[in-house]
Formats: C-alpha cells, sequence, structure tokens
C-alpha cells in the first residue's frame, strides 16, 4: 500500500505543483533512527510530498480520531502511520496514546525515519511556530528504554507559496541533524532542562528552514519576492528541483527588502510564460473533456466544503486524484467493450499524453510576460 500510494502521488504531486524544491534531504542517511521535526502549514500535503521525495520510507504521527472510520484505518495503518490522540478526543481515547507512542518508540529502536509535526496543528504561515514537547518525550522515552539508540532529531522547514493555489511552488528544507543524546539525562530535572534546550536548538534551526523568522512580514511582500526570485525560471522540467540556491536569494531578497516587484497583483504561478505554449491547446481538449467531472468535483470540495485554508488544496488534491482514477478505470473498461482492450487502452494512453499538455499550457497561462502582469 505505501509504495502504490508512492509512486501515484509523486507523479501527482508533480501535476499539482508548478516546482518543488528540495534542499538537504541527502542528509537523511540509511540505518539511522531519525525524527523529523516539521512545521506544518499545509494540512495533508506535506507528508506526501516527504514520503514521495525523500531517500528514506517515513513513519507518521497523525490524529487519532480519522482511525475510527475502518477503511481509514487500514489505509493509515498500511501506510505507516500511527495515531496520537488529543483531549478534544476524549480522556477513553488518551489511554491509546501509551500505545501509539510504544509504535513510535519501536520505529526508532528499529532505525526507521519518523516524522512529528513538532508546532502541534496546522496554520499556513512562512515562519516557525513555537513547538510542542511531543517529540522531544517520544526521544527521550526511547533512550530511556534503550539507552544505547543513536537518535538523530532533524529540524525541517516547508514554505508554500500559495497554499490552496495548483500550480504554487514547495520550497522544503533538511536541517542538520541534531544528536539527541546530548540532551538526554536520567536524572528528572536535568532532563526537564535537557529537553527544554532541545526545543530551543530545533526550533532555532527550524527558523533558519524559513523564509522569515516572524508573521510581520507580510504575505504579499513574500509572494512578491518569490515571484522575483522566480521570473528567469522558464524551465519547465525538472518539476522536482534539488538543492538550488532559489531558497537563499528569496530569503537574502526579504531579508534586505530589496523586492523590486511593485504591482499587487501577483501570478498565480512563477516564472514567465512561454510563447509557443499557447498554441498546444487544441491538443489538450481530450483531456479538458475526460477531466471535466474530476475538476468539477475537486473545486466543489475545495470551495464549498472545506472552510479551512490549510486543508482546501489537500482536499482538491485528494478528491480530484480518486475521481481521476475512478474516470480512467470506467473508460477502459466501457470502451474495452466497444473496441476491444488493445484499442481502448491506447485512447487511454493518448488522453494521458493530452493531459501533460494540459497541465503545461494551463499553468502557462497563469505566468506573467518577461516579467510583467
Amino acid at each position: 500500500m505505501y509504495r502504490f500510494i508512492y509512486y501515484i502521488m509523486g507523479l501527482t504531486l508533480k501535476i499539482f505543483y508548478r516546482k518543488i524544491y528540495i534542499n538537504g534531504a541527502c542528509k537523511l542517511k540509511d540505518g539511522q533512527a531519525y525524527i523529523l521535526a516539521s512545521n506544518h502549514p499545509a494540512g495533508f500535503v506535506e507528508p506526501l510530498i516527504m514520503a514521495c521525495y525523500f531517500p528514506r520510507d517515513l513513519y507518521f504521527l497523525t490524529r487519532g480520531d480519522l482511525f475510527a472510520n475502518k477503511i481509514y484505518n487500514y489505509v493509515f495503518t498500511a501506510t505507516h502511520q500511527i495515531p496520537i490522540f488529543r483531549f478534544v478526543d476524549g480522556f477513553s481515547s488518551l489511554r491509546n496514546n501509551q500505545q501509539s507512542v510504544g509504535k513510535a518508540i519501536q520505529t526508532l529502536k528499529e532505525k526507521k525515519a519518523l516524522l512529528v509535526f513538532a508546532e502541534g496543528n496546522t496554520s499556513y504561515c512562512f515562519n516557525a511556530r513555537p513547538l510542542q514537547k511531543g517529540f522531544a518525550r517520544i526521544g527521550f522515552q526511547a533512550l530511556t528504554e534503550d539507552p544505547s539508540l543513536d537518535i538523530k532529531v532533524v529540524p525541517i522547514g516547508i514554505s508554500f507559496n500559495n497554499v490552496d493555489k495548483m500550480g504554487s511552488d514547495v520550497i522544503l528544507n533538511v536541517g542538520d541533524p541534531i544528536d539527541l543524546k546530548t540532551y538526554f539525562d536520567t536524572e528528572p530535572s536535568k532532563a526537564a532542562s535537557g529537553m527544554n534546550d532541545l526545543l530551543r536548538d530545533t526550533h532555532l534551526q527550524m527558523k533558519q528552514l524559513m523564509l522569515v523568522d516572524d508573521d510581520t512580514m507580510p504575505i504579499i511582500d513574500i509572494r512578491k519576492a518569490w515571484s522575483s526570485g522566480a521570473k528567469d525560471d522558464n524551465l519547465i522540467f525538472p518539476k522536482v528541483v534539488r538543492d538550488t540556491d532559489f531558497f537563499s536569494k528569496i530569503k537574502e531578497d526579504l531579508a534586505n527588502k530589496r523586492n523590486q516587484t511593485n504591482n499587487d497583483h501577483l501570478p498565480i504561478i512563477n516564472g514567465n510564460k512561454n510563447t509557443f505554449l499557447p498554441f498546444l491547446w487544441p491538443l489538450a481538449i481530450p483531456s479538458l473533456i475526460f477531466t471535466f467531472v474530476p475538476r468539477l468535483l475537486s473545486s466543489f470540495y475545495k470551495n464549498k466544503k472545506v472552510k479551512k485554508l490549510e486543508f482546501k488544496m489537500p482536499v482538491a488534491l485528494a478528491v480530484g486524484l480518486i475521481s481521476y482514477l475512478i474516470m480512467m478505470i470506467l473508460f477502459l473498461v466501457i470502451f474495452s467493450f466497444i473496441f476491444g482492450f488493445i484499442k481502448a487502452l491506447g485512447l487511454l494512453i493518448l488522453i494521458l499524453l493530452s493531459g501533460l499538455v494540459h497541465v503545461l499550457v494551463w499553468e502557462n497561462s497563469f505566468k506573467k510576460v518577461n516579467g510583467k502582469s
């Protein structure tokens, strides 16, 4: 199940986002126990991105109330997710946390990578919010049970320039591993002090992985700097870009307040328009027709059913993907009866190729012309 979703989501994310910039993922080595302490700006998209493009399989701490549904429970368990219950889930559910923490610790004992959203909840912003103690407690309890464990805490900062827009950008930065043992002590008072030091140092490093230090910078200014930094980026591929100076350029621009983009109307998608791509719109017509229902459902759920900004794109992505897969299956079954399986498969492949053109010309239509709206 994990590997099946890995391949499907890896392709889907490349369609949904213009660029995914990943810096420092090579720091995650095989055979090492990690606690990945990440910020949480976009619902459940961040774990999908990390699972698809990190060199290690990941295990996740997930809201425990979602496991109440039997189907969800099966899917979540099969995809390495561990339930964590909150006070709002009730005291009876909180009792299950001991078992969940035990699973998380066992994951670390097996030298696997455990992803924790250290802020405790999701909120769309460009800075690192204060961290909760959950990831530190799990790490300290693991060392209490087995002092020989070598566990590294890895701060992660992830930013979305438009968290609710398809075709936007993502920047994901992996920090330097922190040795958990240097903060751990079996004496209670020293352990408490060490835990606070761990939270402080993890947060300090996470702040360096984000575009701004606090929430005083207007979002429009951050997006202007982001758009300005991408003005020379005319390459469509690769969709996933690794270890570039794109992040540092934007951050330097913001720090020095040298942003030269004066217009208030920003493009939804970064980069300059390609003058050739509009002529390919006719090739996108089969995909436009085929994806009408998935696009309609995705837009309906995103705009009418989801109130919180951080969950709009994750829900749109999930609904769009599921409905698109159903459309593919129905198309293949129906047209196999009419034309035979080989011809039906050939038609489906042509529609998928049309879909590639569809994405490219759609993205291009929202870009600027030579840096101008």
